[in-house]
């Protein structure tokens, strides 16, 4: 995409966040009582809106020497991979457990959706790396 095709002014960061607010659908009471859901899927069948928030995180991180993008399965790697690339840097997916072969490390977590386990490659990351973590998700209780 040029730069005249952008409809947003990348640098003014309340415009961009307003620019993409208005793509994103929020379902309230989901997925439980109380939650409101903020689905990004509708964003994604603009193709310009899905390109402005791809170059505002390349924008937001640029400057940041970051060496790795690290998203977890599976909508997290929907901007987590393309912003890699805009970066030029590693993607690192993070999966649930035993879904990636070789050695790993994990985590386990607790959240308000459910219990799990979350790996990545054991060698994926190392002493020094500069990582930023994108993920989709967007939830909150009121």
């Amino acid at each position: 995409m040029s730069a005249n095709n952008v409809p947003v002014d990348l640098a003014n960061g309340e415009a961009v966040s307003a620019y993409i607010k208005q793509k994103i659908r929020v379902f309230r009471n989901f997925p439980n009582p109380g939650a409101n859901f903020s689905d990004v899927t509708s964003l994604l069948l603009d193709p310009v809106a899905f390109q402005v928030v791809i170059d505002a995180l390349k924008r937001r991180y640029i400057d940041q020497r970051i060496t790795h993008v690290v998203s977890c399965e599976s909508r997290g790697f929907i901007f987590g991979a393309p912003l890699a690339l805009a970066l030029q840097v590693a993607f690192v997916p993070v999966r649930r457990a035993r879904r990636l072969p070789g050695d790993v490390v994990g985590l386990d977590y607790v959240s308000g959706f459910h219990t799990g386990r979350m790996e990545i490659h054991q060698d994926a990351i190392t002493s020094g790396d500069r990582v930023v973590i994108i993920d989709d998700l967007v939830a909150s209780v009121r």
